[in-house]
């Protein structure tokens, strides 16, 4: 299946982390976070930040637990 490549700003308790994430076609970002058969968000290009706005690091790769996920958002695409 194809995938898109969708800018995302996520917070989890501690960071913001500025990154893109691949989708596959026809789904949101919303619809990967609500798949159960998937644990982890594979991010490229990724910023993190403090949530005081200081960034702390730089990655070409992350994967993020969806777990600790407290706040994601596409920068790309509306989800209304």
């Amino acid at each position: 299946m194809n995938k898109k490549a969708v800018n995302v700003t996520i917070v989890t308790k501690r960071f913001k982390v500025n990154a893109v994430a691949y989708i596959e076609e026809g789904f949101r970002l919303t619809d990967f976070l609500n798949t159960a058969e998937v644990q982890f968000l594979p991010l490229t290009n990724v910023t993190v930040s403090e949530l005081g706005g200081k960034e702390i690091d730089r990655a070409k790769f992350v994967c993020i637990n969806k777990n600790s996920i407290v706040f994601a958002r596409s920068e790309d695409e509306d989800e209304k």
